[in-house]
């Protein structure tokens, strides 16, 4: 076995070639290359459940820092005045914790795809390659003009928890500032 490298130039993904491996080198790389699609559907799945939850707590965190504001109004507030600008910042945590997350799976999917897309150089039809491709350029033939066609879901998930934060920090500001 011949052990290949970034240093080297050569393939750290194909360490062996069809002939070294044997007749079933396409059969494996076809298996790998399913399990490979079904762990990269298994992040977005679990992105999605991520989304929901820190909507979810967003949306506690949101209506307690509410309450929180209103308390500071009303003659006997809620929750302590001391405490409700706390909320807040408890929320512009729980925003910086969900982009992070966002982010993250958006990594770990990009490195899951790149290895899709070199799997697909040794199959019959490089799907996905060229779906990129086609939604980045539209074109088949990868282009260096990426992003004309396509907005990334990273980009459009984004928008939720970036507004949350900035309401989280000016509704800490204002408790702060009108205690």
């Amino acid at each position: 076995m011949t052990t290949r490298g970034p240093s080297t130039g050569q393939d750290q993904l194909f360490h062996l070639t069809p002939a070294e491996y044997g007749p079933d080198f396409r059969e494996h790389v076809l298996k790998q290359y399913r399990l490979a699609v079904e762990r990269a559907d298994a992040v977005s799945d679990r992105r999605a459940s991520m989304n929901e939850f820190y909507l979810v707590l967003s949306s506690v965190i949101l209506s307690v820092a509410g309450v929180g504001i209103g308390g500071t109004l009303a003659e006997s507030p809620a929750i302590p005045p001391k405490l409700a600008p706390w909320i807040s910042i408890a929320g512009a945590v729980v925003s910086i914790a969900w982009l992070a997350g966002i982010y993250s799976a958006n990594q770990l999917n990009r490195a899951k795809f790149y290895v899709i897309n070199r799997l697909e150089e040794q199959l019959p039809a490089a799907v996905f390659s060229v779906e990129w491709n086609y939604r980045t350029s539209g074109t088949e033939a990868p282009s260096k003009a990426t992003g004309r066609l396509y907005t990334s879901s990273t980009y459009v998930e984004s928008v939720v928890p970036a507004l949350l934060l900035i309401l989280y920090l000016a509704f800490a500001a204002y408790l702060f500032l009108n205690p």
